[in-house]
């Protein structure tokens, strides 16, 4: 069986356990591509964005389990100049559509419009190089805590955004799959995101060894900022945005 995971450190204690299991094959890759591999089923499941099941109905979710948060998340955030009402342009990270589809829900939801979006690669570029910028990931956490409301920008998070919206939890990614998984492998899922909730000091270690952070940083962005188990409100949730997501695509 193979399983496609995301490099980011939100991810960790899903996948965890993963590298104990000598039955599975881990794929490592973007956000994006693993969902274009799930389309070609180069791989049976993935950590991939939740925007998938709205473009692909066949998708499912394979496991009630996923990267959320309910308020500040801290790594999918705007930075911007100005007004927010009346940013017309917004250069936007490449590596994830459900961030830049939450980014249109929002502005339509709240604006009336949608600024034209571009995408870019962040790894060859700053935030300060534009009036407004979309940032994901391990990137954003660091800009935040290092760099933000510098040079006159702001910076919204967009989790807590949609959490004022609409009092839920807002689902980055989660498990998806093609088909239904044997009960197997959703236990080798399962049993992975137990075994890293168990090791999350081991995992917080290994991430300051990844990136810049403050250990007690990183600490509050685990336990207090990130929700892993998807509950009905997480459920209902992705079913909102995906209803959203009608006006926007």
């Amino acid at each position: 069986m193979k399983i496609g995971v995301v490099e980011y450190i939100n991810a960790l204690p899903l996948t965890w356990g993963l590298r104990k299991k000598k039955e599975i094959s881990i794929v490592s890759s973007t956000p994006s591509d693993l969902y274009k591999m799930l389309k070609r089923e180069n791989v049976n499941v993935a950590l991939v964005p939740i925007s998938a099941l709205f473009f692909d109905p066949d998708l499912r979710v394979a496991v009630n389990l996923g990267i959320a948060a309910r308020g500040k998340v801290k790594s999918v955030l705007l930075f911007y100049k100005g007004k927010l009402s009346s940013l017309s342009k917004i250069f936007a990270d490449h590596e994830s559509q459900t961030s830049i589809n939450l980014l249109k829900v929002l502005m339509m939801e709240n604006f009336g419009f949608v600024p034209e979006i571009e995408k870019t690669d962040f790894s060859k570029y700053h935030y300060t190089q534009f009036p407004a910028s979309l940032v994901i990931g391990d990137k954003a956490l660091v800009w935040n805590r290092n760099c933000c409301y510098t040079r006159g920008y702001s910076v919204v998070d967009l989790a807590y955004w949609w959490f004022s919206m609409t009092q839920l939890p807002m689902v980055f990614a989660a498990w998806i799959a093609k088909s239904k998984l044997s009960s197997t492998f959703t236990s080798i899922l399962t049993e992975s995101y137990y075994y890293g909730r168990s090791s999350i000091d081991e995992i917080i270690q290994f991430a300051t060894s990844k990136i810049v952070l403050p250990r007690d940083y990183l600490e509050n962005y685990f336990i207090e900022c990130l929700d892993y188990e998807l509950s009905s409100d997480h459920l209902n949730s992705i079913k909102l945005f995906l209803q959203y997501l009608e006006k926007v695509i």
